[in-house]
């Protein structure tokens, strides 16, 4: 095993760690996509997120933010199934958090979303993102990677990443984020944010490398270069 496979391993076992045995098991997410881009998918998330219950957070941050995402058009679903929140575009709506049950109808209505690949965003200048509310100074730097990554890996991911970051305190209103697309996550510097020394300042989404599933690979990583509580 590499040294970058072993900090992936300890990653992936401290956040497993920092759950315990309080797991939440059948409670998650739903998100109905239309289409998305990352522009409007970075902010919803985040807005989903900061409306949540005390509760309800806890225990979706306990059910690894387990999230199903259904391919739909929420515009002809709000009348039977109303949702916690939809994008500036209304191509995305979030439901719950809550258990399972609550959304099986919904989820037995939509297949699973499938987008293909490769993530169109591969190669492109970095996309720099406002969220809404009072501007605080914080800059968040989001890397994904995108070699072999699919649009509904691409998704999940980045949904995951910034669903925990912000339940982490660590991306919020009025946050600048600059999300940078790469082929690899895998360089000097992410070795380095990958140390448990500064494991409180940075989210990282490791999770099974698809095209070796005995290996685990970094698909994102979100730093901030001005911490909350702290001077820029």
């Amino acid at each position: 095993m590499t040294d970058f496979q072993e900090l992936l391993v300890a990653g992936a076992l401290a956040r497993v760690e920092a759950v315990g045995d309080q797991a939440g098991g059948g409670f998650g997410a739903s998100v109905v996509v239309e289409d998305y881009t990352p522009q409007q998918l970075v902010p919803g998330v985040v807005a989903f997120v900061q409306a949540l219950s005390e509760p309800d957070a806890g225990t979706w941050t306990r059910a690894f933010t387990r999230t199903a995402f259904l391919a739909g058009n929420p515009s002809s679903l709000a009348g039977r199934f109303p949702s916690a929140l939809r994008s500036a575009d209304g191509k995305l709506a979030w439901y719950g958090p809550g258990p399972d049950g609550e959304r099986r109808t919904m989820s037995r209505m939509l297949r699973t979303f499938e987008g293909p690949g490769p993530v169109p965003w591969c190669g492109a200048p970095p996309i720099v993102v406002r969220l809404p509310g009072a501007a605080t100074g914080v800059q968040v730097r989001a890397e994904i990677a995108t070699d072999g990554v699919s649009a509904a890996a691409y998704l999940v991911h980045v949904h995951h990443a910034f669903a925990e970051a912000a339940l982490r305190g660590l991306v919020g209103p009025g946050d600048t984020v600059r999300i940078e697309h790469h082929g690899e996550l895998a360089g000097r510097r992410h070795h380095a944010l990958l140390d448990p020394m500064v494991a409180h300042g940075v989210q990282p989404r490791i999770s099974q490398d698809t095209r070796d599933p005995s290996r685990l690979r970094l698909y994102a990583m979100l730093t901030s270069k001005c911490r909350r509580g702290h001077p820029c």
